[in-house]
């Protein structure tokens, strides 16, 4: 009698799912956030490796050779599995790294740097408008059911990346350009989302040295202080349809963009 009808082939694949799935989940926004209990995220990855290991196994997902792959090569496979997961979890940062960007550059123009907290989520002084940001395109996100495009990116990962394997390895040059990509797409979309309060903030400040010019027994730097902030303030209440619309923008893509680089890791 079988007490445990689970063989080797099974037993391994369903740890590969494992490893990846934390992986991911340990940078996905929102849910990889230093906010979230470690204990969350460790049951998190458990019980979402349990739910998607039985649809990937009928799809014909498989480690196979288990029997034929030597210590070394188990070890390496499993670097590789975190690797993809973490390149993933990386990948799918980049639109709240560059809302959190933009609420710093707007926030130091404001004024409030120098009120700035800590964060729970970086372990960093950063400044609360950032924060503020953060969180209205994280409610914006799960409002377009962005979890779901967290579900089903993970499925697809192990359709278009095999277990085991880093096929990424014999392409360095493609990757390189991937992600410098992306990290003027991150600094791009900042500044676009920034661009109201910096051109304002601007304009304010040249007002503000003009007039210290022709007054100077006006005390500007006080006066400066308060008016950075109320200005400021209020064009970031204007731009916010603004900030809906580019940052829902992205997201509608959001799902597109992971399936593509996804693949270009897979081929």
């Amino acid at each position: 009698m079988n007490l445990f009808p689970i063989n080797e082939v099974q037993l391994m694949t369903a740890f590969f799912v494992l490893v990846r799935v934390s992986a991911i989940i340990a940078l996905l926004p929102l849910f990889g956030d230093r906010t979230v209990p470690p204990t969350i995220k460790v049951l998190f990855s458990v019980a979402m490796s349990f739910v998607v290991f039985p649809t990937l196994w009928q799809s014909g997902l498989r480690f196979s050779d288990v029997k034929s792959q030597s210590t070394g090569l188990l070890v390496g496979a499993v670097v590789s599995e975190l690797f993809v997961g973490l390149l993933l979890g990386f990948f799918a940062r980049w639109i709240f790294d560059a809302v959190r960007a933009a609420g710093y550059f707007m926030g130091t123009q404001m004024g409030f740097s120098m009120g700035s907290v800590l964060d729970p989520t970086t372990e960093t002084q950063t400044i609360a408008l950032a924060e503020f940001q953060y969180g209205l395109a994280a409610l914006l996100f799960l409002a377009m059911d962005g979890h779901h495009v967290y579900v089903n990116s993970i499925m697809d990962s192990f359709r278009l990346i095999p277990l085991g394997e880093l096929p990424v390895l014999s392409k360095g040059d493609t990757m390189i350009r991937t992600l410098i990509d992306l990290t003027e797409k991150v600094l791009l979309l900042s500044v676009h989302l920034a661009a109201p309060v910096l051109i304002v903030m601007l304009l304010v400040n040249l007002a503000f040295g003009l007039v210290s010019r022709a007054v100077p027994q006006i005390n500007m730097l006080v006066i400066s202080f308060a008016a950075n902030i109320l200005v400021g303030l209020m064009i970031f209440a204007v731009s916010l349809p603004g900030f809906h619309a580019l940052v829902g923008t992205q997201f509608e893509e959001y799902s597109q963009q992971l399936r593509s680089f996804m693949t270009l890791l897979g081929n």
